[in-house]
């Protein structure tokens, strides 16, 4: 039987396939499931299981989401998307929106890091430094 880490090897060297341009293409994608398809894979399913859950990650990496607590204009969207693709070194798509509970601010998150610069995000932390002491 495949250990799990060479099960987890196959699958990332299929991500690494799945790129384009440094992006997840949904092409090379379609054609890695088709000739996973059509040929027998030993273990197809644990591959594909931790290949699927792979993608989501890098999905989640490509998009720098901005939720804002009031009016930002695009130009300041771009420069944070400058910023964050310069720090880790790849392109992001950017996606924002209006959160008025964050006061004031805005928070980025790009896939499990979150940058928080919001009102609410610095009441937060002075509220858990009095619930320590």
């Amino acid at each position: 039987m495949a250990t799990y880490q060479s099960l987890e090897a196959y699958a990332r060297k299929l991500v690494e396939l799945s790129l384009e341009d440094g992006f997840i293409s949904h092409e090379k994608v379609t054609a890695i499931l088709k000739v996973l398809e059509s040929t027998k894979v030993r273990h197809i399913k644990k591959i594909l299981e931790i290949y699927f859950k792979k993608i989501k990650n890098e999905l989640q990496k490509e998009e720098m989401k901005v939720v804002h607590a009031g009016p930002f204009s695009a130009d300041n969207i771009e420069k944070l998307n400058h910023y964050f693709s310069n720090f880790y070194k790849r392109k992001l798509k950017s996606k924002s929106h209006e959160n008025k509970s964050l006061l004031g601010g805005f928070q980025v998150m790009i896939g499990d890091d979150i940058w928080d610069a919001s009102i609410k995000g610095k009441l937060q932390t002075i509220n858990k430094q009095f619930e320590i002491q």
